[in-house]
């Protein structure tokens, strides 16, 4: 395995190929993640590179149990999986990791319908 690896890696040619279209798709993903975020008026820190982003749900919660029911609802009834903040020591409640790379581009369009129609959702219930 090292040894294929190693010449793949030693193809200049290929690597650079593999890194241009890695970073076109992984620009492709952050507009998109970023463009919906934007549209459902939802705030979060611009990435520059990377393969995730933090968005604020906090309109939804002020406490950490409810950022933990939110979490639940975006998964079980959004279909949704999120990283909440609290597992990553978010200074404040609401806050939510989402990573746009690992995904393909219509899994992605999914999640993000699907998480704009949740908050639609909660909004018109508010």
């Amino acid at each position: 395995a090292q040894a294929m690896t190693a010449e793949v890696l030693s193809d200049d040619a290929f690597v650079k190929r593999f890194v241009d279209y890695n970073n076109c798709m992984l620009r492709r993903s952050l507009d998109l993640v970023e463009a919906t975020l934007r549209k459902d008026g939802i705030p979060y820190y611009p990435a520059e590179s990377g393969m995730f982003l933090w968005f604020d749900m906090g309109e939804f919660t002020s406490t950490w149990d409810e950022e933990a029911e939110l979490y639940e609802k975006l998964w079980k009834e959004a279909k949704i999986i999120l990283t909440p903040g609290s597992s990553q020591h978010a200074d404040r409640p609401g806050w939510f990791r989402m990573c746009y790379a690992f995904v393909p581009a219509p899994a992605l369009e999914l999640a993000l319908s699907r998480m704009s129609k949740y908050i639609a959702s909660r909004r018109r219930s508010a």
